[in-house]
């Protein structure tokens, strides 16, 4: 049940639904008094629209619900420009959970807010990016002679932030992909990695993990040594772990759709 509400006492609960024989969902008698947060912790399951257009239809949260809408992962977040004659999927999503949010009930609350946009195309005022990975790694013990590495020019801006949170050096890879496809075709790493012990690798997104499995095939192919670590704020891992894990001495993902782990 990826709808989820904080209570005051800082406990994390589902919100309990059912489903028709028809299929509509519904929900009945839910207690939405003391929470602070609503989280919609997407899993790729289209029914928690409407179980979060539900509970926002409930009399009581037209007079108790007043907290921010957390969305850990937008959907559609890469989907986020247009070639051709193509969708907008990210501003399609975010306009289906900004009514779902506030449209539906005739109030507007707080911002939706989500952890490390992919970017800001596609959405509109009512999302906030918190740049979570940044805040917890401003905390995080790394081991001595660590760099921060980037594995595309995407993820450069807010690698180059989470350096100055931490100290850290950074630095940064180049990937070549076919947009049509999606298939990777190269990419290539600055030597100097080899003068680092640990490595740490830092994107907000990993799928199936084929950018960070040529990755570090290009960095062993360059003789370096160091270890390597993979720190992704969304870890969707569509096609496991196990490569990954044969690769990196580290698989950390601070949404982990594989242990449905979330670290609030």
């Amino acid at each position: 049940m990826p709808i989820l509400v904080k209570r005051t006492s800082g406990i994390i609960e589902p919100v309990p639904y059912f489903k028709f024989p028809s299929g509509e969902v519904h929900i009945r008698d839910f207690d939405v008094s003391n929470i602070t947060q609503v989280i919609f912790n997407w899993r790729g399951d289209h029914t928690d629209l409407a179980v979060l257009s539900s509970l926002i239809t409930l009399p009581s949260c037209m007079s108790n619900l007043t907290s921010d809408l957390l969305v850990p992962y937008l959907p559609a977040s890469r989907a986020d420009r247009i070639v051709g004659n193509e969708s907008l999927g990210k501003a399609a999503y975010v306009d289906l959970i900004s009514a779902a949010w506030d449209g539906i009930s005739g109030n507007y609350y707080s911002s939706i807010d989500t952890w490390d946009i992919h970017s800001t195309r596609g959405t509109d005022a009512d999302i906030t990016n918190i740049p979570r990975m940044q805040q917890y790694l401003s905390t995080y013990k790394f081991p001595d002679n660590s760099v921060l590495l980037a594995p595309d020019e995407g993820a450069l801006s807010r690698v180059a932030a989470i350096s100055a949170a931490t100290g850290l050096p950074y630095l940064g890879a180049t990937k070549n992909r076919d947009y049509a496809t999606g298939r990777l075709l190269s990419n290539s790493v600055p030597l100097v990695l080899g003068e680092f012990d640990n490595i740490f690798v830092i994107d907000d997104i990993c799928d199936g993990g084929g950018t960070f499995l040529l990755l570090a095939e290009s960095i062993r192919k360059q003789n370096i040594s160091s270890n390597l670590h993979l720190f992704v704020t969304h870890g969707i891992f569509s096609k496991g772990k196990s490569d990954l894990e044969s690769r990196y001495s580290t698989v950390f993902a601070l949404n982990d759709w594989i242990t449905d782990t979330v670290h609030y």
